[in-house]
């Protein structure tokens, strides 16, 4: 009996399809705004912050309205434009809601409209010479320095005993240090940026898993003992960073105002 139930079952779900014109329902759509927002002002003693996706949240602590336009578009400081002196100097707590999975575990379309709606955000994407470093390769013969080693690691395995950790990056003031982490993960191009003031482009044609270690004299280190970023890199690396000026893509802030608190 229960076996021709679900026959019939299955019978009525191919009416279905056929009815429908021969394809399966499709799926509802993925949501781009958020239900329900909280926006407040971050106190001003607060130190660290961050993003966090809990299901069906979005939190931001202690951010400033240019980091959210930076998560809202997928940039950075280098490649975003305008906007008032406040939209870097004050934070903001948010927790926002919504029904719904979002696309790629990122909320960016569901922040985009946040900004617009809360922060009466305006903005567009143009093409402008930036000024820049290129990553590349210091010998003509491709060999890398002492302090970058490609390695093969299982990271699956290495991760299931904490006490012998690969397979990631430590970044200090003046220091990278990484363990078995791919070549994008590695360097850390976003320290680099910060080091150097500069957006730092990979030109080398690396891939794969490496073990390395950078170290340099950053102020915030204070360690004079140490090299430039740009003779430690070459030392320790076997690269080299050339100043360039390329055409990259900006977004432009044209309006964004303050919130108005919950």
């Amino acid at each position: 009996m229960l076996r021709l139930f679900s026959c019939r079952v299955v019978v009525l779900l191919a009416l279905e399809v056929i009815l429908a014109g021969g394809q399966a329902p499709a799926p509802p759509p993925l949501p781009d705004r958020f239900d329900v927002i909280s926006i407040k002002p971050a106190p001003s003693s607060r130190q660290g912050g961050g993003y966090d996706y809990p299901p069906g949240r979005f939190v931001s602590e202690n951010r400033t309205a240019r980091e959210l336009v930076m998560l809202a578009f997928g940039t950075d400081s280098f490649r975003t434009a305008g906007g008032a002196d406040w939209i870097g100097r004050e934070r903001f707590d948010i927790t926002a809601t919504v029904a719904g999975p979002w696309q790629d575990g990122r909320p960016a379309v569901l922040v985009r409209h946040l900004l617009e709606d809360r922060f009466g955000l305006k903005a567009h994407r143009e093409t402008r010479p930036l000024p820049v470093y290129t990553l590349t390769r210091a010998r003509t013969d491709g060999t890398l320095g002492p302090n970058l080693r490609p390695v093969k690691t299982d990271c699956a395995a290495w991760r299931q005993n904490p006490e012998m950790p690969r397979c990631s990056t430590q970044t200090a003031p003046g220091q990278i240090i990484a363990t078995g982490s791919e070549w994008s993960r590695t360097m850390q191009f976003t320290t680099l940026a910060r080091a150097t003031g500069r957006l730092v482009l990979d030109r080398t044609g690396l891939t794969g898993q490496y073990d390395i270690t950078l170290q340099w004299d950053d102020p915030v280190a204070n360690d004079q003992s140490r090299a430039s970023i740009f003779t430690a890199v070459r030392e320790q690396l076997g690269l080299r960073l050339d100043a360039r000026t390329e055409p990259l893509e900006v977004v432009v802030i044209d309006r964004i105002e303050r919130p108005a608190p919950d």
